[in-house]
């Protein structure tokens, strides 16, 4: 039953491992609060307003953005003292597809251009229901907010309630099964 009960643990070991290992890994490639730009949504439709936030600039310099694949100015700012600048736009009919949105500004008094990357997908051209704008992605599914590591954790605090209700099921075995003396 010792093996049994070793192969059970190592084996809620090993899956609790890949799962920290996964969240880790998966954080790990995120970059630096120094990249420090973010998009509303990463996947839009056209006609969504997205906003484009960069932070940890410099405070009194100006930052540009820019609306890429086709370049579209989305004006000049300057930088308040929180260092973060915001642009908002909507997304042009006619993008479909990678596009991303570019922020120019200072850090640290040296010139830096902070990159975006989003997804525009196209629109089924329906109504979209009973009051609705006809804006609803093609071929999407609804984000429900569910990571890629978050089965894998399930799946290792399953093992191990396994696991620990086996060595459980064992000892009481054993304290039957043992001669009385």
């Amino acid at each position: 039953m010792s093996l049994l009960r070793a192969l059970i643990v190592s084996g809620g070991l090993l899956v609790g491992t890949a799962a920290a290992t996964g969240t880790a890994s998966a954080q790990s490639t995120y970059p630096t609060t120094r990249q420090s730009i973010t998009i509303s949504d990463p996947t839009a439709f056209p006609g969504q307003e997205l906003t484009a936030t960069a932070t940890d600039l410099d405070p009194g310099t100006s930052a540009t953005g820019t609306l890429n694949s086709t370049p579209i100015a989305l004006g000049t700012k300057i930088v308040p003292a929180s260092g973060t600048v915001s642009f908002s736009f909507r997304v042009p009919s006619d993008f479909v597809g990678a596009h991303s949105v570019t922020i120019q500004g200072t850090r640290n008094g040296a010139p830096i251009t902070l990159n975006v990357p989003f997804t525009v997908a196209a629109t089924d051209g329906g109504t979209g229901g009973t009051g609705g704008t006809g804006t609803q992605p093609r071929g999407n599914l609804v984000r429900t907010g569910a990571g890629s590591t978050l089965p894998l954790g399930q799946a290792g605090i399953a093992l191990l309630a396994i696991g620990g209700g086996a060595v459980c099921v064992a000892k009481r075995r054993r304290r039957v099964a043992a001669p009385t003396a």
